[in-house]
């Protein structure tokens, strides 16, 4: 989001007393196993493994603020999120904030 939109962003949260606004970035994992649940819980506890994030947590930014997408039968799947900049303690923030202008 642009410096306008994030601007505005924070005015509208201001008005229902959202104090902060996280700043936060994409990112993909990939999860495999013999059929897509299983591919499904792997992508999640490789998000949560490599992010610090509790499992619960990822899956719901995953619902929330990314996706779940089915990469290839019967069990590769691709777990999108916004993730906070712990980014930065993964060694990667910088990648993200350059690839999408943060």
């Amino acid at each position: 989001m642009n410096a306008g939109q994030r601007r505005r962003m924070e005015e509208l949260g201001a008005c229902w007393g959202q104090k902060e606004i996280e700043a936060s970035g994409p990112l993909t994992f990939i999860g495999s196993g013999a059929k897509l649940n299983a591919a499904t819980e792997n992508g999640l506890q490789r998000a949560a493994k490599a992010t610090g994030l509790a499992y619960d947590e990822v899956l719901n930014r995953a619902t929330i603020t990314g996706s779940i997408e089915i990469s290839r039968l019967p069990g590769t799947v691709r777990v999108t999120l916004l993730c906070p900049f712990t980014l930065d303690r993964m060694g990667i923030g910088h990648l993200v904030r350059a690839k999408y202008e943060l």
